[in-house]
């Protein structure tokens, strides 16, 4: 009875003493004195990331950093977006727009004030005369695709309470919402059963490189990931795949090669269906919804148009739903746009890219600021 009274004393302390870890770091946390943020370099986001576990990565909080492309500041807010900083609760008197997209969004190439979203905030107010005053929140994400954007909908919507919720949708997203591994890292991914969208690869896996810079991932238990004196270890030891390997031998986690798996059913069904909940989110925070969808070519010439007299086919089945869409590509049309004219163009690259120049983004922002006044979203000015 001794050595068992013995043992359930020692058991008692242990349990104590990490309880006691786990209480300071999470005051440490809280202060900022501690992080939990690993850096990632995700491939085609030209900045510094961090790991995520449910989004895979994200913009790092308060962050400033150089885009890669354009050589100018990047500017992250304390939510983790590339905007200004705004209030969390919604203040009185505001029309809110949440603005959630990939790298178009998120402003590749160009600098703070030239993304579409700056400007249609300021032509909004301009227009409105500030009553209702109008705030877009730049919620785009480098390197994203619709279900990580529906992921990322579902962390904010209710916090920030926007009026209306904008979806910026490029081609490539379909492609995206099928796959557990882009850009060279994990990601989560959604598979459709019945009439449910059920998440998988959550918490995302790490990634660490060995010494020949060989990738590795790194998948601890869902329960270990809620200690939060767990996740500020394993961000430290992601850096050092020694440390990694015997965290592997302990049977903390599973380090293996990179893998990938694909979701094999129809994407662009996966696709609506991913686009579905996001309307049914943004109204169950009685947020207008809709789409803008960007055109995927890089020439925009008038072959381009005359070849493309139907819509796409997301757009049609968009509207066969009926969910708002804004398509570009008949707006740019309409206009006769090159896409010399709103491509960026980099040294030593014969083509334009497919993100959009100042002009470009201007374009868009006059083009969604008809599109929305037109649209009533906006309560009229008392």
């Amino acid at each position: 009875m001794q050595t068992l009274a013995k043992v359930c004393v020692v058991a008692a302390a242990v349990v104590f003493a990490l309880a006691a870890v786990e209480l300071a770091v999470r005051i440490l946390l809280g202060l900022g004195w501690v992080s939990d943020a690993a850096t990632l370099r995700i491939v085609g986001t030209h900045c510094d990331m961090i790991y995520d576990s449910l989004l895979g990565w994200n913009n790092p909080s308060g962050a400033v950093m150089k885009d890669e492309w354009g050589g100018m500041d990047v500017i992250i807010n304390s939510m983790g977006f590339r905007d200004r900083e705004y209030a969390e609760q919604k203040p009185d008197g505001v029309f809110r727009i949440l603005v959630l997209g990939d790298s178009f969004t998120w402003g590749l190439g160009v600098s703070q004030e030239e993304i579409y979203t700056e400007v249609l905030e300021s032509m909004l107010n301009q227009t409105l005369e500030g009553s209702p005053r109008v705030e877009v929140i730049n919620a785009g994400i480098s390197g994203f695709g619709t279900d990580q954007e529906y992921l990322l909908l579902q962390r904010w919507a209710k916090r920030l309470a926007p009026d209306l919720v904008v979806l910026f949708f490029y081609e490539n997203d379909i492609h995206n919402n099928i796959s557990s591994f882009q850009y060279h890292a994990p990601k989560p991914i959604f598979y459709a059963r019945n009439d449910r969208l059920v998440l998988h690869n959550v918490p995302v896996p790490r990634i660490v490189l060995d010494e020949k810079e060989e990738l590795y991932l790194i998948e601890s238990c869902s329960m270990l990931e809620n200690l939060a004196s767990f996740r500020v270890a394993l961000t430290r030891a992601q850096t050092n795949y020694r440390v990694c390997a015997v965290l592997d031998a302990l049977g903390l986690v599973d380090l293996s090669p990179p893998w990938g798996y694909v979701n094999m059913t129809d994407s662009k069904q996966l696709t609506l269906r991913l686009i579905q909940a996001m309307r049914q989110q943004s109204k169950a925070v009685e947020a207008a919804f809709t789409v803008v969808y960007c055109p995927p070519s890089t020439n925009l010439t008038p072959q381009d148009y005359a070849m493309a007299s139907e819509p796409p086919a997301l757009v049609a089945e968009l509207e066969k739903h009926q969910i708002p869409c804004l398509d570009l590509f008949a707006e740019f049309k309409a206009r006769n746009v090159s896409g010399d004219a709103i491509r960026i163009k980099r040294p030593l690259q014969e083509k334009p890219d497919l993100h959009f120049n100042p002009a470009g983004h201007r374009l868009e922002a006059e083009i969604l600021h008809r599109y929305i006044l037109d649209a009533g979203w906006i309560p009229a000015p008392r």
